[in-house]
This record gives structure tokens, sequence and C-alpha cells, in this order.
């Protein structure tokens, strides 16, 4: 294989005429065919393609019909390319506008955040407008690390920003230790139960598994006795786990009137890029008390690649009093959940062990009451 067929070489076929005369013409001039093959009539063979003319051009002095057969090489690969100029200048003016745009956030890394606290620190840098899109200045770094601190999900939060891409770093508080949640003034029952497990971290056990207590009994105090009899203070920090009952009631109401989104009232998209909003489609009816709006950003990609600017997607919807009907079934499901909500808000490590319940219903009320029985700290 000859050099030229990698980059550009053609095959052709060589009739009629003086086609002996033609071969030693070429070689006297420098043009030097390569790959040549007897033919009926002639001769086959290729040569470089930018020798070509000179050789047709020789052809046809020598009254030499040439057929052109097929093209080899990278050079007519490329040449389709090649014909297309706004892809070459769309390629040079796409690197400059690349090393301009660094400065714009490309995208947003999050780091180890789990993903409630994604969408806590997403909120945050949205309010400060540290999107996609912005032009990124120390001080609006400065002010987003503020506002992160300043949100109380963080003791600790810091932004950097290098080639297009804001990396987030935040650390969430440690749980308070118990024996800094200590107390002076001991600790008491929050409701009367069983003592089912202790765990002292300062001060006095008043109470051992297996003990009945009441209602505002002492649990963990805050004094204890010396041998010589003398007293000590030590604040009270500790867990009591206690069985109890804890009852609740609901009432449900199987129909209601409620304000319900309806049809679009208005749409509107927003172009975020360089810390500036542009309207790019916007079919907003009048707003009124009567509307709810809903707001979602949305980052574009191609290709897998995120770009450098943000839409925001603002919507209004029209709220109209709707009547909501639930069977029994629904009624008792929901019931059950804001029951459940309550135990957990009043008892945050509730460990349900039994459950009765008696459900009926008055008119369109259902009314439900139940009763758990739960293990929990019962300290106050």
């Amino acid at each position: 294989m000859e050099a030229a067929d990698l980059w550009a070489a053609v095959e052709f076929t060589a009739q009629n005429g003086s086609t002996e005369a033609l071969l030693s013409h070429a070689a006297r001039e420098g043009l030097h065919p390569y790959a040549v093959t007897p033919a009926p009539g002639g001769f086959r063979g290729r040569c470089a393609a930018w020798r070509y003319r000179r050789f047709a051009a020789l052809a046809h002095r020598l009254h030499v019909r040439l057929r052109l057969g097929k093209r080899r090489g990278l050079f007519f690969w490329l040449r389709p390319l090649l014909r297309r100029r706004g892809l070459w200048v769309g390629t040079i003016l796409f690197l400059p506008l690349l090393l301009w745009s660094q400065n714009l956030i490309w995208a947003v890394d999050y780091g180890p955040l789990n993903r409630q606290q994604q969408l806590q620190v997403a909120g945050i840098l949205q309010q400060c407008q540290l999107l996609p899109g912005a032009q990124v200045t120390q001080a609006a770094l400065a002010q987003g690390q503020y506002a992160l601190l300043q949100s109380g999900g963080f003791v600790w939060a810091s932004l950097n920003f290098a080639k297009g891409r804001l990396r987030v770093e935040a650390a969430a508080p440690d749980p308070e230790p118990d024996i800094a949640a200590a107390r002076m003034q001991g600790l008491r029952a929050r409701c009367a139960g069983v003592v089912t497990a202790v765990e002292l971290t300062s001060g006095t056990l008043l109470v051992t598994p297996g003990q009945q207590v009441e209602k505002g009994q002492g649990l963990i105090g805050t004094a204890r006795s010396r041998r010589d009899g003398s007293l000590i203070f030590q604040p009270a920090a500790g867990r009591v786990t206690a069985r109890f009952e804890w009852e609740n009631r609901q009432r449900i109401p199987l129909e209601e009137t409620l304000s319900l989104p309806g049809r679009k009232r208005g749409l509107s998209f927003r172009l975020f890029f360089k810390n500036d909003f542009s309207p790019c489609f916007r079919l907003f009816y009048l707003q009124s008390d009567s509307t709810l709006q809903r707001i979602f950003w949305l980052q574009p990609e191609f290709l897998g690649l995120a770009l450098p600017f943000s839409i925001e997607e603002r919507t209004l919807y029209e709220l109209q009093p709707g009547l909501i009907t639930r069977t029994e079934t629904q009624g008792l499901a929901l019931a059950r959940m804001q029951s459940r909500k309550a135990l957990y808000a009043a008892f945050p490590d509730a460990r349900i062990l039994a459950r009765r319940e008696d459900c009926h219903t008055e008119g369109t009320t259902l009314q439900y009451t139940v009763v758990y029985t739960v293990t929990a700290d019962i300290c106050d």
C-alpha cells in the first residue's frame, strides 16, 4: 500500500490511444502511477489525488480516455465536513466561548450530602441566585455560605467554585449529648406507666425496671449522698423507658369543601443567564388571590452535558371550591395516619406494642378513638 492510499488517492482506467506512451511520459514527468494492471484496451492504475489533473492533461494530449474510479484515503472522508464552513466556524468560536464561560456555574456538586440536605441547600442557593448560569463572585460565595449557616441546618459550610463547577461542602450539627442536655431540677415522668429500662448518664436514679410510676413522679434526681452523709449535686440526664397507654381522638369529615387547583391560568418561562432573567415564553392572565403559583427550576442538558443556564417555569392554577367525598375506609386510613403523627410528635422514640380502636360514623363525620400500648422515654 502506498502512502497516497492513506491520505488521498484515486483509481482510474486508461483506454484507447497511446496508453504505453502515457505511462512513459508520466514516469518522465514524475507522476508515478502505481498498482498498474492490464485492462481491455488499456490499463488500470492509481495515483495521488493531487497529481490526477496533470495526469489527465497528459492523457488528453495523447488521446487517451481516462475514466475515474474509486476514491481512497482519509481526505475523501473529511471532505464533506470541510465543505461545511459553519461547522468549523462554530468550532473556532466555541473554544473562546468555553474559556469565557468558565466563570459561570455549569453544575452544582453536593458531595456527600443526602437527598434531604441537597434539597435544603438547593433552595437556599436559589434564593442567593447561585444557579447554573450565574456569574460567580467572591461576594456571592460569601453570601451563600452565610445563608447556609443562618438556615440552622448546618454548623459549617463552604462553597468552592472552579472551572464551572460549584462544590458544596457542609456539615450538619451532631446530636446533642445527654450530658449537655442535663438539668439541675431533675427529670420527672410525663405520664404514668411501668418502667421497662433505665439509662443513667448523670445524677441519681430514683426508679428501677418493673416499678409503676405516676405522672410527675421523679425519675432521676440531682443529689446523692457521700459516705460521710454530705450531698453531692449533679445535673440530671438519662433515659427512662416505660410501657404505658396513650389515647387519641380524631374527627374526620367524610364530606369537606376545599379550595382545589383547577385549570391553568398562566404559564411563563424565564432564562437565567449571567445573573439576569430573560423572558422566553409568557402566557399570563391576571393573578388574583384565588390562584396558586408553582415554580420549578430546570437545567437543560445536551448529550448528558449540563449547560450553563437555568430555566424558571412558573405556573398559575385557578383555585376553585370543590367538594371532597371520602369513603369510610379512606376516612379511617386518614384518622390512623393523623393519630400516628400525633403519637410520634409527642414521643418520637415510641414503639407500638398493641392498638385498640373504636370507629363509628355520626352523620358525615367519622369519630375515631385509638388507644396505643407503647414503650417510650417518659422523662420530662
